[in-house]
Parts: structure tokens; C-alpha cells; sequence
């Protein structure tokens, strides 16, 4: 878009930026999630009370405590911790493999294919 008003559209590498900024702001290491008082819902899915822990022997505070959550959700953000960081790298390391790639509409290059691909994937401008 060419009008003033117009905000600028997020870049892969503009994007990648951001999330790391995120996962580097965050507490380290591996997180665990401790789900205690689990019961199945009416819907039957599984639930609890519990909290998101760093990872290693017990004693830590929890970086955060729920009153009521899916189960499958507490794992998914424990593991997102030590996930997000590995996909960052392997998004990265692809991107690394073609640094002038310069997709337009027009081109079928590979390299181009695949740096227009990510940014696709990601909702962003390559």
C-alpha cells in the first residue's frame, strides 16, 4: 500500500526478530508443567490445577499458577519454552541457505519458492 497512512507489513526476518526477543526476555531453560488435581470435564477433556515450573529438581516457585486449565494445554506451553528456540534456529539455518533470495512474483526458483513459502506460512512479506 502507497498511502501515508499505511502500516509497513512485517518481514520473515522482522518476525523471526520479534520472537526472539521474546523467547531471550523469558525465563531460561526447559519449563514443566505440574497439573495436580486432574478430573475430566463434562466435555471429557482432561483438566486441572497446577502451574508452570522450570525445569530440574523441585524447590523453584512456579513462573505461573492456573486454577483451571486443559491439560494438553499446560504441556504445550512447558514445551513451547525449549520448541520455539529449536524452530527459530532450523527457520534460520533454511534461511541461511539462500541470504540474497529475493522472491518476487515471478520467479520459480527454489530458493525464492522456499523463502516465499516461509513467509507465507508466517503471515509476513518475505
Amino acid at each position: 500500500c502507497t498511502y501515508a497512512c499505511a502500516t509497513p507489513r512485517q518481514t520473515t526476518a522482522d518476525w523471526i526478530a520479534e520472537q526472539r526477543r521474546i523467547e531471550q526476555a523469558a525465563t531460561e531453560g526447559g519449563w514443566r508443567a505440574a497439573v495436580l488435581a486432574r478430573y475430566v470435564d463434562d466435555d471429557g477433556c482432561e483438566r486441572g490445577k497446577g502451574g508452570i515450573y522450570p525445569a530440574g529438581p523441585s524447590g523453584p516457585p512456579p513462573l505461573f499458577v492456573t486454577p483451571d486449565w486443559a491439560t494438553a494445554d499446560a504441556e504445550f506451553i512447558a514445551d513451547s519454552r525449549t520448541a520455539l528456540p529449536k524452530a527459530l534456529a532450523a527457520l534460520e539455518a533454511v534461511l541461511a541457505l539462500w541470504p540474497d533470495a529475493d522472491p518476487c512474483d515471478c520467479c520459480v526458483h527454489v530458493d525464492c519458492e522456499v523463502v516465499r513459502a516461509i513467509a507465507k506460512a508466517l503471515g509476513v512479506e518475505s
